[in-house]
């Protein structure tokens, strides 16, 4: 009776640890690639902003203002964050607020460019993106963490400030 109820236990408890890292194994990010005249716009813009910025070949052009730990999220993380989206001339799109107003969200909810981004820094970690209009886009509507409804063009190249305050 005893070794049935301590098999009984070992095989909840391993159900339930492996219930929680599952979330960490989502598929991976599915997009279309920028088109050439996006990346030759995009490029222009950089290099008007951050010459010490870095190409991703995945389309996109980043600089890492701060490593954070070595712990970095998957694209299924619930993400504890602050960001803000501007037009890289100072005026914002949308942010998540103060220190006081972070947000958590599903990672895998949010844009593509935040999915490939956010993974690259840790916890404590801060990243800067400048993105073409085809990685901006990727995002669940009734769950993403941006406003849906802001005043970013659809076809204009962003910047997104990123602090990674932790994650699940």
């Amino acid at each position: 009776m005893y070794k049935v109820f301590v098999w009984t236990v070992a095989v909840i408890g391993a159900l339930g640890l492996s219930a929680c890292f599952k979330k960490d194994t989502c598929p991976a990010i599915e997009y279309t690639n920028p088109t050439a005249a996006e990346l030759e716009s995009l490029a222009q813009f950089v290099a008007e902003l951050d010459e010490d910025a870095v190409f991703d070949p995945r389309g996109f052009y980043y600089r890492i203002v701060k490593e954070g730990t070595a712990n970095k999220p998957g694209i299924c993380s619930d993400i504890f964050s602050n960001w803000e989206c501007t037009n890289g001339d100072n005026v914002i799109y949308y942010q998540s607020g103060t220190d006081n107003l972070r947000r958590v969200f599903d990672l895998s909810h949010q844009p593509y460019v935040w999915r490939m981004a956010f993974p690259m820094v840790g916890m404590g970690g801060e990243i800067i993106v400048y993105a073409p209009p085809s990685l901006q886009k990727g995002y669940n509507l009734t769950k993403a963490a941006m406003h849906i409804e802001s005043t970013a063009s659809k076809d204009a190249n962003v910047v997104y400030k990123l602090s990674l305050i932790r994650y699940n």
